[in-house]
């Protein structure tokens, strides 16, 4: 008839013949159930049921169910089915099905993204090939991470959350050698943690740096054109497969302790945070736990640990990484790490950490100068000492303010509980102190000249050693991390410490 759209050539009969042919195929196929329920009626007179039905359902349900002339599925045909796979599902019968079974859709990662994620974070694809969205304001970037669906977003320029929340008042106290004013930092007491013989005070802390946005699964972010997050950290809590990719995140109450965090994990899996750069923070640059955070990468990232308020009053953060998650696995590769006075990591909770070619920094080897944050003004730090690495096109850096004590104390690796770390192909420049005292239970491996080919009946490869340079003593020998590794198929390739420190800096944070 003319308007409607004919699909098959039973349909391009006048209607009434249409309806007439349709009764018609209803009549024969409800003739073909009742036969089929007459046979199960009789068999029930010399066979258990059980027996029965396995018989005969593989003969009912490829049937089309009849249909009433209007068009409708029978009612009684309908009942009769429901009745035998009820009692189907009763007697535990297993019941054939023709359903084709769903298609699992693996996604591609987004053309917009560098590279593909290594170590434990293999194969995560984020928000796979969405099409991409552009925030222009800070609500379109929050409303797009908390949204349900894959996004693939792309962010430009300064996203300046401070202030957009408003203030909040907060108890503190002065815990530490110095307080704020004086380069220091204050705590607040928002877990009581403030000592009963300190004095408590008000003090207002940015409202949007303390509440971070709580990102949903497959979200892919990705940096162009200086990408910065200000005033803003992000909360990864049981979600899964997220990335990061060029990004800077900066500017959390960074002179108060628990005033914002970078990134939190807490149940996550499958998150690549690659190419970010995090500074000026009031507590962690990373956060995991209490929950499992599996299968994780940060990778080529640069952990600045420069800042006018320090805990250990010397303009270096103590929280860098706080690993308490019970029972992470975290690769850690082709990072610089600058300026961390202790948490670099805290390694507790059955935390899996490999760390592979990383520059620790401890100490400024350019006390009178802030932390370069271009790529070429971080990599001159290198040049002098060693002939080999990039050189330097950068201008000259900003004055530093002055240290309120020395910056020789602290150390880089602390925790409990199990925790367990794998080092190799790193480089240590100006870290006296890299280990902590004590360490109960820490299980460590760190890959020595010496040791190095014990690896290769584990991990199928030889460990290759780390590096030191004006760095203190770090040498442990559990085999019992390797086996643990040896169980993993996404181990990435070590090169040298030397390599490290002559490529891993220029190319580690919001770069790209």
């Amino acid at each position: 008839m003319a308007g409607e759209l004919l699909e098959r050539p039973l349909f391009s009969a006048p209607r009434a013949q249409a309806q007439a042919l349709a009764l018609s195929l209803s009549l024969s196929l409800s003739l073909s159930l009742t036969l089929i329920l007459t046979l199960t009626l009789t068999l029930t007179l010399i066979l258990p049921l059980p027996l029965i039905l396995p018989l005969i359902l593989p003969l009912l349900l490829p049937l089309p169910l009849p249909l009433t002339p209007a068009g409708e599925t029978s009612p009684i045909m309908k009942s009769a089915v429901a009745v035998l796979l009820a009692l189907s599902a009763r007697l535990g019968v297993a019941v054939p099905t023709t359903q084709t079974p769903p298609t699992v859709v693996k996604r591609a990662l987004s053309p917009l993204v560098s590279g593909t994620p290594p170590g434990f974070a293999s194969g995560t694809t984020g928000g796979g090939t969405a099409s991409p969205v552009y925030p222009s304001t800070i609500a379109q970037l929050a409303t797009y991470l908390t949204s349900s669906s894959p996004q693939v977003i792309v962010l430009s320029g300064t996203y300046d959350f401070a202030g957009s929340e408003g203030t909040v008042t907060k108890a503190a106290c002065n815990a530490y050698a110095c307080a704020p004013a004086q380069g220091g930092q204050a705590l607040l007491d928002t877990l009581h943690g403030c000592a009963s013989n300190l004095a408590l005070y008000n003090v207002n802390i940015d409202q949007a740096a303390f509440s971070p946005i709580w990102v949903k699964s497959d979200k892919t972010v990705i940096g162009r054109n200086g990408a910065t997050i200000r005033g803003k950290g992000f909360r990864l809590s049981d979600v899964s497969n997220i990335i990061f990719q060029n990004i800077r995140v900066t500017e959390l109450n960074p002179a108060y302790v628990w005033g914002g965090d970078a990134f939190a994990l807490t149940g996550a899996s499958n998150v690549w945070i690659d190419h970010v750069t995090t500074s000026r923070l009031g507590r962690q640059h990373y956060s995991f736990g209490p929950g499992p955070s599996a299968g994780v990468t940060i990778s080529h990232s640069f952990v600045d640990g420069y800042t006018p308020y320090s805990a250990t009053c010397d303009q270096r953060t103590y929280w860098g990484f706080e690993l308490v998650g019970s029972g992470d696995s975290i690769t850690f590769i082709r990072n610089h790490v600058y300026m961390l006075s202790g948490r670099g990591p805290a390694l507790s909770g059955h935390t899996l950490w490999h760390a592979v070619n990383n520059v620790w920094v401890c100490l400024d080897p350019s006390p009178h100068v802030s932390p370069a944050m271009a790529r070429g003004q971080r990599a001159s730090r290198f040049s002098a000492a060693h002939p080999s690495a990039p050189p330097s096109t950068a201008a000259p850096t900003r004055a530093r303010l002055t240290r309120c004590q020395s910056s020789s104390g602290g150390h880089l690796i602390e925790g409990t509980d199990d925790g367990m770390g794998v080092y190799e192909g790193n480089y240590f420049q100006n870290c006296p102190t890299i280990v902590g005292t004590p360490l109960p239970r820490v299980r460590l491996f760190t890959s020595m000249a010496a040791d190095a080919g014990q690896c290769a009946s584990r991990l199928g490869r030889n460990c290759v050693p780390n590096l030191f340079v004006n760095s203190g003593a770090f040498s442990f020998n559990n085999l019992d991390i390797l086996g643990l590794l040896s169980g993993h198929s996404n181990l990435p390739a070590a090169q040298t410490g030397a390599w490290a420190r002559d490529n891993v800096v220029a190319h580690a944070g919001s770069v790209l």
